[in-house]
Protein backbone atom coordinates (compact mmCIF):
# COMPACT_ATOMS: atom_id res chain seq x y z
CA UNK A 1 0.00 0.00 0.00
CA UNK A 2 0.76 3.63 -0.65
CA UNK A 3 -0.98 7.20 0.23
CA UNK A 4 -0.77 9.77 -2.00
CA UNK A 5 -1.98 12.76 -0.48
CA UNK A 6 -1.55 16.46 -0.35
CA UNK A 7 1.22 16.37 2.65
CA UNK A 8 4.23 14.97 0.35
CA UNK A 9 6.00 14.65 3.84
CA UNK A 10 3.86 11.57 5.41
CA UNK A 11 4.08 10.36 1.77
CA UNK A 12 7.55 9.71 2.38
CA UNK A 13 7.01 8.69 5.99
CA UNK A 14 4.56 5.89 5.18
CA UNK A 15 6.66 4.87 2.69
CA UNK A 16 9.54 4.43 4.80
CA UNK A 17 7.50 3.12 7.24
CA UNK A 18 6.64 0.27 5.15
CA UNK A 19 10.50 0.06 4.09
CA UNK A 20 11.95 -0.34 7.46
CA UNK A 21 9.39 -2.47 8.82
CA UNK A 22 10.48 -4.97 6.25
CA UNK A 23 13.61 -4.45 7.43
CA UNK A 24 13.61 -5.83 10.84
CA UNK A 25 12.89 -9.64 8.73
CA UNK A 26 15.57 -11.34 10.08
CA UNK A 27 16.36 -15.09 8.95
CA UNK A 28 16.81 -16.87 12.50
CA UNK A 29 20.10 -18.58 13.04
CA UNK A 30 19.86 -22.48 13.08
CA UNK A 31 16.04 -22.82 11.78
CA UNK A 32 16.23 -21.38 8.03
CA UNK A 33 12.70 -18.86 9.27
CA UNK A 34 12.17 -15.17 9.32
CA UNK A 35 10.45 -12.99 11.99
CA UNK A 36 10.61 -9.59 13.01
CA UNK A 37 13.09 -8.29 15.58
CA UNK A 38 12.21 -5.64 17.80
CA UNK A 39 14.84 -3.14 16.97
CA UNK A 40 18.07 -2.08 15.85
CA UNK A 41 20.56 0.54 17.46
CA UNK A 42 24.46 0.31 17.47
CA UNK A 43 24.99 -1.12 21.10
CA UNK A 44 28.73 0.50 21.90
CA UNK A 45 26.10 3.95 21.91
CA UNK A 46 24.19 2.86 24.67
CA UNK A 47 23.87 1.00 27.81
CA UNK A 48 22.10 -2.11 25.96
CA UNK A 49 22.44 -4.03 22.97
CA UNK A 50 19.59 -2.79 20.32
CA UNK A 51 17.44 -5.09 21.35
CA UNK A 52 17.53 -7.11 17.81
CA UNK A 53 15.40 -9.89 19.35
CA UNK A 54 12.35 -11.58 17.80
CA UNK A 55 9.67 -10.53 20.90
CA UNK A 56 5.95 -11.71 20.66
CA UNK A 57 3.84 -8.64 21.51
CA UNK A 58 6.32 -6.17 19.13
CA UNK A 59 5.47 -8.10 16.32
CA UNK A 60 1.69 -8.77 17.15
CA UNK A 61 1.14 -5.26 17.27
CA UNK A 62 2.87 -4.85 13.96
CA UNK A 63 0.77 -7.25 12.09
CA UNK A 64 -2.40 -4.82 12.11
CA UNK A 65 -0.12 -2.57 10.03
CA UNK A 66 1.29 -5.40 7.94
CA UNK A 67 -1.91 -6.36 7.51
CA UNK A 68 -3.44 -3.59 6.62
CA UNK A 69 -1.01 -2.59 4.07
CA UNK A 70 -1.43 -6.56 2.81
CA UNK A 71 1.85 -8.01 3.67
CA UNK A 72 -0.05 -11.05 4.26
CA UNK A 73 3.14 -13.58 3.55
CA UNK A 74 4.79 -11.76 6.82
CA UNK A 75 2.00 -12.14 8.85
CA UNK A 76 1.77 -16.06 8.09
CA UNK A 77 5.51 -16.45 8.66
CA UNK A 78 5.51 -14.51 11.82
CA UNK A 79 2.38 -16.14 13.48
CA UNK A 80 3.77 -19.46 12.81
CA UNK A 81 7.06 -18.65 13.84
CA UNK A 82 5.40 -17.64 17.32
CA UNK A 83 3.35 -20.97 16.77
CA UNK A 84 6.38 -23.38 16.74
CA UNK A 85 7.60 -21.72 20.26
CA UNK A 86 3.58 -22.03 22.29
CA UNK A 87 4.15 -23.81 25.15
CA UNK A 88 2.79 -26.93 25.79
CA UNK A 89 0.41 -24.77 27.65
CA UNK A 90 -0.93 -22.70 24.77
CA UNK A 91 0.88 -19.90 25.75
CA UNK A 92 2.46 -17.55 23.32
CA UNK A 93 5.70 -16.47 23.26
CA UNK A 94 7.46 -12.89 25.24
CA UNK A 95 11.08 -13.08 23.27
CA UNK A 96 13.16 -15.19 21.83
CA UNK A 97 16.85 -14.02 20.96
CA UNK A 98 18.96 -14.43 17.81
CA UNK A 99 21.18 -16.71 19.16
CA UNK A 100 18.69 -18.97 21.37
CA UNK A 101 19.22 -22.48 20.21
CA UNK A 102 22.61 -21.58 21.58
CA UNK A 103 21.54 -21.97 25.29
CA UNK A 104 18.86 -23.59 26.70
CA UNK A 105 16.69 -20.54 26.15
CA UNK A 106 13.49 -22.72 27.98
CA UNK A 107 14.98 -22.45 31.13
CA UNK A 108 15.61 -18.72 31.01
CA UNK A 109 12.99 -16.61 32.43
CA UNK A 110 12.88 -14.41 29.23
CA UNK A 111 10.68 -16.92 26.91
CA UNK A 112 7.13 -16.25 28.27
CA UNK A 113 8.13 -13.44 30.94
CA UNK A 114 4.84 -11.29 29.57
CA UNK A 115 1.47 -12.16 29.24
CA UNK A 116 -0.13 -10.21 26.99
CA UNK A 117 1.10 -12.21 23.50
CA UNK A 118 -1.18 -15.04 24.39
CA UNK A 119 -4.25 -12.62 24.09
CA UNK A 120 -2.80 -10.57 21.13
CA UNK A 121 -2.23 -13.88 19.01
CA UNK A 122 -6.13 -13.98 18.30
CA UNK A 123 -6.65 -10.58 17.85
CA UNK A 124 -3.67 -10.54 14.89
CA UNK A 125 -4.85 -13.45 13.56
CA UNK A 126 -8.50 -12.64 13.52
CA UNK A 127 -7.60 -9.05 11.65
CA UNK A 128 -5.68 -11.14 9.50
CA UNK A 129 -8.39 -12.91 8.26
CA UNK A 130 -11.11 -10.08 7.66
CA UNK A 131 -8.60 -8.85 5.15
CA UNK A 132 -7.29 -11.62 3.47
CA UNK A 133 -9.91 -14.18 3.57
CA UNK A 134 -7.27 -16.82 3.88
CA UNK A 135 -9.43 -19.32 6.06
CA UNK A 136 -7.37 -22.09 5.27
CA UNK A 137 -4.44 -20.37 7.91
CA UNK A 138 -6.61 -20.51 10.57
CA UNK A 139 -8.20 -23.74 9.47
CA UNK A 140 -4.53 -25.20 9.97
CA UNK A 141 -3.71 -23.46 13.18
CA UNK A 142 -7.03 -24.12 15.39
CA UNK A 143 -5.60 -25.75 17.44
CA UNK A 144 -2.81 -23.62 18.57
CA UNK A 145 -5.44 -21.07 18.83
CA UNK A 146 -7.94 -23.12 21.03
CA UNK A 147 -4.71 -24.01 23.58
CA UNK A 148 -4.23 -20.28 23.55
CA UNK A 149 -7.75 -19.56 24.01
CA UNK A 150 -7.27 -22.38 27.26
CA UNK A 151 -4.87 -20.66 28.69
CA UNK A 152 -6.44 -17.15 28.30
CA UNK A 153 -9.34 -18.47 30.39
CA UNK A 154 -7.56 -20.72 32.95
CA UNK A 155 -5.43 -17.95 34.44
CA UNK A 156 -8.08 -15.78 36.23
CA UNK A 157 -6.53 -16.08 39.70
CA UNK A 158 -9.06 -13.99 41.15
CA UNK A 159 -12.00 -14.87 39.76
CA UNK A 160 -13.47 -11.91 38.41
CA UNK A 161 -13.68 -13.35 35.03
CA UNK A 162 -10.78 -11.47 33.40
CA UNK A 163 -6.89 -12.50 32.85
CA UNK A 164 -4.46 -11.38 35.03
CA UNK A 165 -0.47 -10.68 35.63
CA UNK A 166 0.41 -14.11 37.25
CA UNK A 167 1.38 -14.89 33.86
CA UNK A 168 3.79 -11.96 33.53
CA UNK A 169 3.38 -8.22 32.95
CA UNK A 170 0.91 -6.75 30.57
CA UNK A 171 3.15 -3.78 30.15
CA UNK A 172 4.88 -2.44 32.70
CA UNK A 173 7.91 -4.22 34.38
CA UNK A 174 8.49 -1.58 36.96
CA UNK A 175 5.34 0.14 38.98
CA UNK A 176 5.07 2.23 42.28
CA UNK A 177 4.63 0.87 44.84
CA UNK A 178 4.15 -2.48 43.60
CA UNK A 179 3.54 -4.71 40.72
CA UNK A 180 0.17 -4.48 39.59
CA UNK A 181 -2.05 -7.48 39.84
CA UNK A 182 -4.63 -7.15 36.79
CA UNK A 183 -3.24 -3.82 34.21
CA UNK A 184 -6.60 -2.05 32.61
CA UNK A 185 -4.53 -2.53 28.88
CA UNK A 186 -4.46 -6.92 29.66
CA UNK A 187 -8.47 -6.34 31.05
CA UNK A 188 -9.18 -4.73 27.35
CA UNK A 189 -7.22 -6.64 25.22
CA UNK A 190 -8.98 -9.98 27.16
CA UNK A 191 -12.36 -8.79 25.78
CA UNK A 192 -11.02 -8.06 22.66
CA UNK A 193 -9.43 -11.35 22.44
CA UNK A 194 -12.76 -12.94 22.76
CA UNK A 195 -14.56 -11.17 20.18
CA UNK A 196 -11.47 -12.51 18.08
CA UNK A 197 -11.83 -16.50 19.33
CA UNK A 198 -15.56 -15.96 18.44
CA UNK A 199 -15.26 -14.41 14.84
CA UNK A 200 -12.55 -17.45 14.51
CA UNK A 201 -14.61 -19.84 15.97
CA UNK A 202 -17.41 -18.73 14.10
CA UNK A 203 -15.51 -19.30 10.68
CA UNK A 204 -14.49 -22.93 12.05
CA UNK A 205 -17.88 -23.97 12.62
CA UNK A 206 -17.95 -23.87 16.41
CA UNK A 207 -20.51 -22.59 17.34
CA UNK A 208 -20.45 -23.68 20.80
CA UNK A 209 -17.09 -21.76 21.16
CA UNK A 210 -18.13 -18.72 19.93
CA UNK A 211 -21.16 -18.38 22.04
CA UNK A 212 -18.54 -18.94 25.80
CA UNK A 213 -16.27 -16.55 24.25
CA UNK A 214 -18.87 -13.55 23.57
CA UNK A 215 -20.08 -14.61 26.61
CA UNK A 216 -16.84 -14.18 28.22
CA UNK A 217 -16.37 -10.95 26.54
CA UNK A 218 -19.59 -9.20 27.56
CA UNK A 219 -18.88 -10.34 31.71
CA UNK A 220 -15.63 -8.65 30.75
CA UNK A 221 -16.89 -5.53 29.85
CA UNK A 222 -19.13 -5.65 33.34
CA UNK A 223 -16.43 -6.36 35.47
CA UNK A 224 -14.03 -3.74 33.84
CA UNK A 225 -16.70 -0.99 34.19
CA UNK A 226 -16.83 -2.34 38.03
CA UNK A 227 -13.49 -2.33 39.08
CA UNK A 228 -11.90 0.12 36.59
CA UNK A 229 -14.11 3.48 35.98
CA UNK A 230 -13.52 6.18 38.47
CA UNK A 231 -17.09 7.48 39.51
CA UNK A 232 -17.22 11.08 39.56
CA UNK A 233 -13.99 11.13 37.47
CA UNK A 234 -15.33 9.82 34.22
CA UNK A 235 -11.52 8.02 33.65
CA UNK A 236 -10.21 4.43 34.48
CA UNK A 237 -7.75 3.14 36.66
CA UNK A 238 -4.32 1.86 36.11
CA UNK A 239 -4.76 -1.45 38.06
CA UNK A 240 -7.00 -3.69 40.21
CA UNK A 241 -5.68 -5.29 42.66
CA UNK A 242 -8.76 -7.59 44.57
CA UNK A 243 -8.88 -7.38 48.27
CA UNK A 244 -6.69 -3.77 47.60
CA UNK A 245 -8.75 -2.07 45.27
CA UNK A 246 -8.00 0.08 42.16
CA UNK A 247 -4.87 1.64 41.73
CA UNK A 248 -6.21 4.94 40.40
CA UNK A 249 -3.41 6.37 38.22
CA UNK A 250 -4.24 8.20 35.34
CA UNK A 251 -2.48 6.48 32.33
CA UNK A 252 -3.14 6.00 28.65
CA UNK A 253 -3.54 2.46 28.70
CA UNK A 254 -7.53 2.81 28.51
CA UNK A 255 -7.26 3.90 25.08
CA UNK A 256 -6.25 0.18 23.92
CA UNK A 257 -9.71 -0.51 24.52
CA UNK A 258 -10.56 1.23 21.11
CA UNK A 259 -7.97 -0.79 19.31
CA UNK A 260 -9.68 -3.54 17.23
CA UNK A 261 -12.66 -1.08 16.63
CA UNK A 262 -15.19 -3.99 18.31
CA UNK A 263 -15.17 -2.84 21.56
CA UNK A 264 -15.49 0.83 23.66
CA UNK A 265 -15.65 1.76 27.35
CA UNK A 266 -18.70 3.05 28.49
CA UNK A 267 -17.79 6.56 29.89
CA UNK A 268 -14.35 8.36 29.68
CA UNK A 269 -14.67 11.79 27.67
CA UNK A 270 -12.52 13.66 30.03
CA UNK A 271 -9.84 11.21 29.74
CA UNK A 272 -9.75 12.26 26.10
CA UNK A 273 -9.70 15.95 26.90
CA UNK A 274 -7.08 14.77 29.16
CA UNK A 275 -4.69 12.69 27.04
CA UNK A 276 -5.15 15.63 24.80
CA UNK A 277 -3.83 18.34 27.01
CA UNK A 278 -0.62 19.23 28.23
CA UNK A 279 -0.68 16.61 31.25
CA UNK A 280 -0.16 13.77 28.38
CA UNK A 281 0.83 15.17 25.27
CA UNK A 282 4.02 16.49 24.46
CA UNK A 283 4.74 17.85 21.08
CA UNK A 284 6.64 14.74 19.86
CA UNK A 285 3.84 12.03 21.25
CA UNK A 286 2.32 11.22 24.59
CA UNK A 287 3.68 9.99 27.55
CA UNK A 288 2.33 6.94 29.21
CA UNK A 289 1.40 8.89 32.64
CA UNK A 290 0.72 12.80 33.35
CA UNK A 291 3.07 14.80 34.36
CA UNK A 292 1.26 15.21 37.76
CA UNK A 293 1.64 11.42 38.69
CA UNK A 294 3.69 11.32 42.30
CA UNK A 295 6.56 9.53 40.53
CA UNK A 296 6.36 10.79 37.23
CA UNK A 297 9.97 10.25 36.02
CA UNK A 298 10.26 11.70 32.29
CA UNK A 299 13.61 9.68 31.42
CA UNK A 300 11.99 6.40 33.13
CA UNK A 301 11.13 3.52 30.97
CA UNK A 302 7.41 3.22 32.03
CA UNK A 303 6.99 5.77 34.20
CA UNK A 304 6.38 9.57 31.96
CA UNK A 305 8.51 8.57 28.85
CA UNK A 306 7.32 8.93 25.60
CA UNK A 307 6.62 6.24 23.47
CA UNK A 308 5.37 6.33 19.53
CA UNK A 309 3.51 3.31 20.31
CA UNK A 310 1.56 4.86 22.95
CA UNK A 311 0.89 7.98 20.59
CA UNK A 312 -0.58 5.34 18.27
CA UNK A 313 -2.80 3.80 20.26
CA UNK A 314 -4.53 7.18 21.58
CA UNK A 315 -4.75 7.92 17.98
CA UNK A 316 -6.71 5.19 16.91
CA UNK A 317 -9.14 5.94 19.84
CA UNK A 318 -9.42 9.79 19.31
CA UNK A 319 -10.10 9.08 15.12
CA UNK A 320 -12.70 6.32 16.74
CA UNK A 321 -14.74 8.80 19.06
CA UNK A 322 -14.82 11.96 17.91
CA UNK A 323 -11.34 14.18 18.35
CA UNK A 324 -10.02 13.49 15.02
CA UNK A 325 -8.01 17.06 15.85
CA UNK A 326 -6.11 15.32 18.42
CA UNK A 327 -6.30 12.28 16.37
CA UNK A 328 -4.55 13.74 13.27
CA UNK A 329 -1.73 15.80 15.40
CA UNK A 330 -0.61 12.57 17.01
CA UNK A 331 -0.19 10.15 13.78
CA UNK A 332 1.54 13.26 12.64
CA UNK A 333 4.41 13.64 15.23
CA UNK A 334 5.22 9.74 14.50
CA UNK A 335 5.73 10.56 11.10
CA UNK A 336 6.88 13.58 11.92
CA UNK A 337 10.05 11.58 13.89
CA UNK A 338 10.94 9.93 10.35
CA UNK A 339 13.45 12.38 10.43
CA UNK A 340 14.51 13.02 13.34
CA UNK A 341 17.47 10.27 14.35
CA UNK A 342 18.34 7.98 12.37
CA UNK A 343 16.64 8.93 8.88
CA UNK A 344 13.59 6.79 7.84
CA UNK A 345 13.36 5.70 11.19
CA UNK A 346 11.00 6.09 14.29
CA UNK A 347 12.68 5.36 17.78
CA UNK A 348 11.69 3.30 20.43
CA UNK A 349 11.31 5.89 23.36
CA UNK A 350 11.74 9.79 23.88
CA UNK A 351 12.23 12.33 27.15
CA UNK A 352 8.64 13.31 28.51
CA UNK A 353 9.90 16.22 28.73
CA UNK A 354 12.10 18.01 26.14
CA UNK A 355 12.20 16.65 22.47
CA UNK A 356 15.39 14.16 22.52
CA UNK A 357 15.31 10.30 22.28
CA UNK A 358 16.92 8.61 25.64
CA UNK A 359 19.92 7.04 25.10
CA UNK A 360 18.79 3.45 25.08
CA UNK A 361 16.24 3.91 22.90
CA UNK A 362 16.35 1.21 19.66
CA UNK A 363 16.59 3.80 17.08
CA UNK A 364 15.19 1.25 14.51
CA UNK A 365 12.07 0.24 16.23
CA UNK A 366 9.44 -2.37 14.74
CA UNK A 367 6.50 -1.06 16.55
CA UNK A 368 7.18 2.40 16.77
CA UNK A 369 7.12 2.57 12.49
CA UNK A 370 3.72 0.37 12.69
CA UNK A 371 2.12 3.05 14.60
CA UNK A 372 3.22 5.60 11.84
CA UNK A 373 0.65 3.08 9.10
CA UNK A 374 -1.80 2.15 11.06
CA UNK A 375 -3.38 5.07 12.69
CA UNK A 376 -3.53 6.65 9.19
CA UNK A 377 -5.09 3.41 7.42
CA UNK A 378 -7.34 2.70 10.23
CA UNK A 379 -8.26 6.50 11.87
CA UNK A 380 -7.59 8.77 9.27
CA UNK A 381 -8.98 6.89 6.56
CA UNK A 382 -11.14 5.03 8.78
CA UNK A 383 -10.55 1.48 6.35
CA UNK A 384 -12.60 -1.67 8.18
CA UNK A 385 -12.40 -4.83 6.11
CA UNK A 386 -15.02 -7.51 6.43
CA UNK A 387 -14.55 -9.87 3.56
CA UNK A 388 -16.74 -12.31 4.34
CA UNK A 389 -19.47 -9.99 3.77
CA UNK A 390 -17.57 -8.09 0.63
CA UNK A 391 -17.78 -5.02 2.65
CA UNK A 392 -15.10 -2.13 3.00
CA UNK A 393 -16.32 0.53 5.65
CA UNK A 394 -14.63 4.25 5.00
CA UNK A 395 -15.64 6.36 7.72
CA UNK A 396 -12.65 8.65 6.91
CA UNK A 397 -11.34 11.96 8.89
CA UNK A 398 -9.55 13.70 6.28
CA UNK A 399 -7.68 17.16 6.90
CA UNK A 400 -9.87 19.92 6.20
CA UNK A 401 -7.44 21.66 3.87
CA UNK A 402 -7.09 18.33 1.63
CA UNK A 403 -8.95 18.52 -1.03
CA UNK A 404 -8.23 14.95 -2.42
CA UNK A 405 -6.41 11.57 -1.79
CA UNK A 406 -5.81 8.69 -2.73
CA UNK A 407 -4.98 5.23 -1.20
CA UNK A 408 -3.11 2.76 -3.55
CA UNK A 409 -3.05 -0.94 -3.57
CA UNK A 410 -5.30 -1.47 -0.54
CA UNK A 411 -5.65 -5.21 -0.12
CA UNK A 412 -9.07 -7.00 -0.30
CA UNK A 413 -8.69 -10.78 -0.19
CA UNK A 414 -6.39 -11.72 -3.38
CA UNK A 415 -7.40 -8.31 -4.63
CA UNK A 416 -5.72 -4.93 -4.67
CA UNK A 417 -8.08 -1.58 -4.96
CA UNK A 418 -7.19 2.04 -4.96
CA UNK A 419 -9.74 3.76 -2.96
CA UNK A 420 -9.61 7.96 -4.12
CA UNK A 421 -11.31 10.62 -2.04
CA UNK A 422 -12.59 13.92 -3.78
CA UNK A 423 -14.34 16.68 -1.99
CA UNK A 424 -17.32 18.24 -3.60
CA UNK A 425 -19.46 20.91 -2.50
CA UNK A 426 -21.32 19.40 0.19
CA UNK A 427 -19.80 15.68 0.16
CA UNK A 428 -16.52 13.51 0.57
CA UNK A 429 -17.19 11.21 -2.24
CA UNK A 430 -15.07 7.87 -2.03
CA UNK A 431 -14.51 5.99 -5.46
CA UNK A 432 -12.91 2.39 -5.58
CA UNK A 433 -10.71 1.76 -8.68
CA UNK A 434 -10.31 -1.89 -9.82
CA UNK A 435 -12.95 -3.10 -7.38
CA UNK A 436 -13.23 -7.00 -7.27
CA UNK A 437 -16.79 -7.77 -8.37
CA UNK A 438 -19.46 -7.49 -6.01
CA UNK A 439 -17.11 -4.97 -3.20
CA UNK A 440 -19.86 -3.07 -0.95
CA UNK A 441 -18.21 0.60 -0.55
CA UNK A 442 -19.87 1.32 3.40
CA UNK A 443 -19.47 3.75 6.07
CA UNK A 444 -20.36 4.33 9.60
CA UNK A 445 -20.42 8.34 8.82
CA UNK A 446 -24.32 10.06 9.14
CA UNK A 447 -25.77 10.48 5.85
CA UNK A 448 -23.28 8.34 4.20
CA UNK A 449 -25.25 6.62 0.24
CA UNK A 450 -24.01 5.29 -2.45
CA UNK A 451 -24.92 7.20 -5.87
CA UNK A 452 -24.10 4.48 -8.76
CA UNK A 453 -20.97 3.09 -7.43
CA UNK A 454 -19.31 5.94 -5.46
CA UNK A 455 -19.90 6.27 -1.53
CA UNK A 456 -20.90 10.00 -1.00
CA UNK A 457 -19.93 10.92 2.62
CA UNK A 458 -21.56 14.80 3.59
CA UNK A 459 -19.19 16.68 5.29
CA UNK A 460 -20.01 19.26 8.03
CA UNK A 461 -21.06 22.81 6.65
CA UNK A 462 -17.76 24.02 8.70
CA UNK A 463 -14.08 21.83 9.41
CA UNK A 464 -11.23 23.09 10.57
CA UNK A 465 -7.39 22.27 10.16
CA UNK A 466 -4.34 23.35 12.76
CA UNK A 467 -1.37 22.68 11.45
CA UNK A 468 1.13 20.31 13.34
CA UNK A 469 4.95 19.80 13.66
CA UNK A 470 7.83 18.83 15.98
CA UNK A 471 9.43 21.52 17.83
CA UNK A 472 13.50 22.05 17.94
CA UNK A 473 15.80 19.36 19.57
CA UNK A 474 15.74 20.15 23.41
CA UNK A 475 12.26 21.87 23.82
CA UNK A 476 9.88 21.85 26.30
CA UNK A 477 6.35 21.19 25.18
CA UNK A 478 4.65 24.69 24.12
CA UNK A 479 2.65 24.18 21.25
CA UNK A 480 -1.39 24.36 21.49
CA UNK A 481 -3.60 21.24 21.99
CA UNK A 482 -7.02 20.92 20.91
CA UNK A 483 -8.68 19.20 24.49
CA UNK A 484 -12.30 19.08 22.63
CA UNK A 485 -14.55 19.48 19.79
CA UNK A 486 -18.00 19.49 18.65
CA UNK A 487 -19.65 20.23 15.74
CA UNK A 488 -23.40 20.63 15.60
CA UNK A 489 -25.86 22.39 13.13
CA UNK A 490 -24.78 25.88 12.28
CA UNK A 491 -22.63 25.74 15.29
CA UNK A 492 -18.87 24.16 16.12
CA UNK A 493 -17.48 24.93 19.58
CA UNK A 494 -13.60 23.97 20.28
CA UNK A 495 -11.35 23.59 23.66
CA UNK A 496 -7.94 24.72 23.12
CA UNK A 497 -5.40 25.19 25.42
CA UNK A 498 -1.76 26.62 24.72
CA UNK A 499 0.51 28.67 26.48
CA UNK A 500 -0.55 31.83 28.03
CA UNK A 501 -0.41 35.44 25.86
CA UNK A 502 0.68 32.76 22.88
CA UNK A 503 -1.00 33.08 19.55
CA UNK A 504 -2.64 29.51 17.18
CA UNK A 505 -3.06 29.88 13.83
CA UNK A 506 -6.01 27.34 12.13
CA UNK A 507 -7.82 27.20 8.94
CA UNK A 508 -11.18 26.95 7.93
CA UNK A 509 -13.15 25.56 5.14
CA UNK A 510 -17.06 26.79 5.07
CA UNK A 511 -18.32 23.96 2.81
CA UNK A 512 -22.22 25.76 2.47
CA UNK A 513 -22.70 28.83 0.34
CA UNK A 514 -22.53 32.43 2.31
CA UNK A 515 -22.46 31.41 5.47
CA UNK A 516 -21.27 34.42 7.17
CA UNK A 517 -19.22 32.64 10.23
CA UNK A 518 -19.34 34.67 13.26
CA UNK A 519 -16.27 33.44 15.68
CA UNK A 520 -16.69 33.63 19.65
CA UNK A 521 -13.10 33.57 20.96
CA UNK A 522 -11.35 34.02 17.79
CA UNK A 523 -10.17 36.36 15.25
CA UNK A 524 -11.15 35.66 11.46
CA UNK A 525 -8.76 36.73 8.24
CA UNK A 526 -8.91 36.17 4.80
CA UNK A 527 -9.85 32.95 2.74
CA UNK A 528 -6.96 31.96 0.68
CA UNK A 529 -7.57 28.75 -1.59
CA UNK A 530 -10.68 28.12 -0.12
CA UNK A 531 -9.38 28.42 3.55
CA UNK A 532 -10.48 30.94 5.91
CA UNK A 533 -6.92 32.31 8.46
CA UNK A 534 -8.14 32.36 11.74
CA UNK A 535 -6.39 32.69 15.00
CA UNK A 536 -6.89 32.43 18.81
CA UNK A 537 -4.83 34.23 21.47
CA UNK A 538 -4.60 32.54 24.82
CA UNK A 539 -5.69 34.15 27.96
CA UNK A 540 -2.77 36.16 30.19
CA UNK A 541 -1.10 33.56 33.01
CA UNK A 542 1.60 31.03 33.64
CA UNK A 543 1.97 27.86 31.80
CA UNK A 544 -1.01 26.23 29.75
CA UNK A 545 -4.40 27.77 30.10
CA UNK A 546 -7.88 27.09 28.02
CA UNK A 547 -9.91 28.94 26.30
CA UNK A 548 -13.31 28.12 24.16
CA UNK A 549 -13.76 29.21 20.63
CA UNK A 550 -17.40 29.05 19.23
CA UNK A 551 -18.31 29.49 15.98
CA UNK A 552 -21.88 30.13 14.30
CA UNK A 553 -23.00 30.98 11.36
Amino acid sequence: MSIDIPDSSLNQAFSWAVAFIDQLRVETPSHNEEAFTAGFYGSGDTVRPGFGWFFGRDALWTLYAENSIGGFEATRTQIEFLLRRQSPQGKILHEWSQTADLVDWKGLPYAYAAADATVLLPMAMNDYLRISGDKQFIDAHWDNLVRAWQFECAHDEDGDGIYGNSEGTAWVESWVPRMPRQEICLAVLDKQASLAFANLARAEGRSDLAASAEARAAKISRQVESEYYKQGSDSYAFSWNGSEGADATDTIFPAVAWWDGDYKLDHGQKMFSSWASSEFSTDWGTRLTNEHTSFYDPISYHQGSVWPLFTGWVSVAEYRTGHALSGYAHPMQNANLTWSQDLGNVTEILSGRFFQPLGRSSAHQLWSSAMVISPVVRGMFGLEWDLPANTLNVPPHLPADWQDATVRSVPFGTARVDLKFTRTANDLVVEAIHAPAGLHLASHAAGAHLAGAALHIPLPELEVAIASKLPEFGAETSQSKVLDEKFEAHRATLILAGTAGETCHFKLRENAQNMHVHAEGANMGAITNGLREAAVTFPAGAGYVTTTVVFSW
